[in-house]
């Protein structure tokens, strides 16, 4: 062949192979990043399923209009121009109020191109409200919010008239998502003081309800739509063309640096870690702290890995209106045959922090100076003696006389069937034995377990989780006798009056100070009478792919993946 003939042809080839080697390479603004869901998110809307599995995608695509920053957890305006500051005034009636001036970035759009205005900000926080609305996790915060004035001049622009003594007027203010008023109720007819049985007020809630298992189609005003799912599998982001939120580069829930959030439903973390070793997926978050260490250990070449101390710890929740349970003495003996130590060594590999009450450890008012309740079981068997729990028929179990019947202390532990849940209920079963308690361990959803037993108080323990953000905790709906009933929200319907007056005069401090004296106090009572046991806050284990420059916080879910790039 011709020499000549030759250099051109292996001079085409190689122009081909790195026109190929290029176009095949990401690059910032076409690079994808595969998550991994350990579940099936279910809806996705903040209104209607505030989970945290469902907060790990809505996040990219709903938006707040302000939200505490990862980094300084202090709030940050995300559709709002500023953080407002509070004045006292008072609303047409003569009722005092707080009120809140804000006004929504100028060119902050919906999806479909339109204004964001305070004129969706009034139709959310009506709807919220609307004695029809299914939004229920957020009536307690937004009722709080007694009025809404939009600037006759200016329909970027309102005030906020909010309960002058709540505790977190400004929070319910200001973190509320919302929904485009244009596509649920362009004439403006939504009206909370209109009977149920109204027809247009029927009609208008119902297409509000509809909505809340929307995927596609979602009007919104995140950098993210949802582009392709399928359930139980997958769930495909896609960046938005033209976004306006790229006006705000250094604003991190405003960014948008992949082109794709793919998350994959992935429930074996075994399985997920392979698929992360083969590049199939570039970030997973495990329960697992063996799996996490054996890729720390072995695959620190293709990682980065993260330990954040995620708003979140576990607990055994206790029925305080069970007839073995009611005596706080007996709570405080159950506490004390749970080698919580143990657990986070054995179990967790050391990667947890305890916790001695209700209140995260990393909270301001956290009260560092209770003294963490350590595996005793000698000083269980003293307490449940005293408490006139006995074994008098020589099974080895304690019975005692309650309403005129020999009661066993036989306690039915749930658990949701996790290895953690299982691992550690097994580990707790061992130690009530030698202090004569018998744990019957039943291994049920905890979807059903909610439903059927936790709401009912239809239960004498259960293994449970809370997640916590970043806000000042409001106690009212975990711990005041008001909610201690079935089908209300103090689960473990822990009553005491002394508790009750502190968590009144939280909610109707705003002095941070002063909020605090209250918050160690109440932290002291609670500890006193010992309605669950207290576990541990367990620090996250992320697994990031080492091609991705990425950071975590300790915010929920753990890390903002639209804020990743490439090394």
């Amino acid at each position: 062949m011709n020499t000549r003939i030759v250099y051109l042809l292996i001079a085409t080839i190689f122009i081909f192979s790195c026109n190929q080697d290029k176009s095949s390479t990401p690059t910032e603004s076409q690079f994808d990043v595969s998550i991994r869901l350990e579940k099936e998110p279910g809806a996705i809307n903040p209104f209607f399923a505030p989970t945290s599995i469902g907060r790990t995608v809505y996040q990219y695509i709903f938006l707040p209009l302000a939200d505490f920053h990862p980094e300084t957890h202090e709030l940050y305006p995300i559709l709002i121009k500023d953080i407002p500051s509070g004045y006292e005034g008072q609303l047409n009636d003569g009722r005092k109020a707080i009120i809140y001036d804000i006004e929504f970035k100028e060119d902050a759009a919906w999806s479909d191109g339109q204004a964001i205005t305070a004129e969706d900000y009034f139709f959310t926080i009506n709807m919220v409200k609307h004695p029809l609305s299914k939004a229920t996790r957020w009536k307690p915060y937004i009722n709080n919010i007694y009025d809404v004035k939009i600037d006759s001049k200016n329909n970027k622009k309102c005030s906020i008239y909010c309960n002058p003594d709540y505790m977190l007027s400004l929070e319910a203010a200001v973190t509320s998502y919302i929904l485009p008023s244009h596509i649920y109720d362009e004439k403006s007819q939504i009206d909370i003081t209109e009977n149920n049985s109204d027809s247009l007020q029927i009609k208008l809630m119902d297409k509000v309800s509809a909505s809340m298992n929307a995927r596609k189609g979602i009007v919104q005003a995140g950098p993210y739509s949802i582009t392709d799912e399928a359930t139980d599998q997958y769930i495909v982001l896609t960046k938005n063309e033209n976004y306006w939120g790229t006006n705000y580069p250094n604003n991190p829930f405003l960014q948008a640096r992949p082109n794709s959030l793919i998350f994959k439903v992935v429930p074996d973390e075994i399985t997920a870690s392979v698929m992360a070793k083969d590049g199939q997926l570039d970030l997973i978050q495990l329960k697992s702290s063996d799996v996490f260490i054996d890729l720390r250990d072995n695959d620190s070449d293709k990682f980065t890995f993260h330990t954040p101390q995620l708003m979140f710890f576990y607990f055994i929740m206790m029925n305080n209106t069970s007839p073995k349970l009611t005596d706080k003495n007996v709570r405080r003996a159950m506490a004390h045959l749970m080698d919580v130590d143990d657990i986070i060594q054995t179990l967790d590999k050391g990667l947890g922090v305890r916790n001695s009450g209700p209140f995260h450890p990393t909270k301001s008012y956290y009260n560092e100076s209770l003294p963490l309740i350590e595996l005793n079981v000698d000083k269980a068997q003293n307490i449940l003696n005293d408490a006139g729990w006995k074994d008098t028929d020589g099974d080895n179990i304690r019975d005692k006389i309650i309403n005129g019947q020999k009661t066993k202390l036989s306690i039915d532990f749930y658990i949701t069937g996790s290895e953690l849940s299982k691992n550690i209920a097994l580990i707790y079963q061992e130690s009530a034995a030698k202090a004569g308690v018998d744990i019957n361990i039943i291994t049920k959803s905890n979807r059903l377990t909610q439903k059927e037993n936790i709401k009912t108080l239809n239960y004498d323990m259960a293994a449970q989780a809370q997640g916590f953000d970043l806000s000042p905790d409001d106690p009212y709906s975990s711990w005041h006798t008001d909610n201690a009933v079935p089908g209300k929200t103090n689960r473990t319907a822990y009553s005491n009056s002394r508790s009750d007056a502190l968590i009144e005069k939280i909610r109707l401090t705003r002095d941070i100070e002063d909020r605090r004296d209250s918050y160690l106090k109440l932290q002291e009572v609670i500890y006193e009478d010992q309605p669950m046991i207290f576990l541990y806050s367990p620090l996250m284990k992320f697994v990031i792919n080492k091609k991705l420059s990425a950071t975590t916080t300790s915010k929920r879910p753990g890390y903002l993946a639209n804020t990743f790039t490439l090394k």
